[in-house]
């Protein structure tokens, strides 16, 4: 609960436009800021708080292929192959270049 509440208060914080004073209910532009937010909480390897932040990214905007690999590589890390796979697989099918090299490595 206490994770939620941090998660929604930054959102809250970093969706203010400062040019505008308002804040963004964007999906595209909140998916962003939970992949930035997320970034954070992997960067202090709390694993399981960033993948929840990607989760919901890619829940509000299913092409953000940034999401997709970020959501993968906390599936590397914790082991979780077919889902570090699958997540690749879809940003790879998104366009993104570095997904569709790692691809390319791991097929026979």
């Amino acid at each position: 609960m206490k994770t939620i509440l941090i998660i929604l208060f930054s959102l809250f914080i970093f969706s203010i436009n400062p040019s505008f004073g308002q804040a963004s209910n964007d999906p595209v532009i909140i998916a962003y800021k939970l992949v930035n937010i997320g970034n954070n909480f992997f960067n202090q390897n709390k694993l399981v708080k960033a993948a929840y932040c990607y989760k919901e990214a890619v829940r509000l905007n299913p092409k953000l292929a940034g999401g997709y690999i970020n959501l993968a590589l906390v599936y590397y890390k914790i082991g979780d192959y077919p889902a570090f796979v699958a997540n690749i697989k879809r940003a790879a099918s998104l366009g993104d270049k570095q997904s569709q090299r790692i691809l390319s490595v791991l097929a026979p």
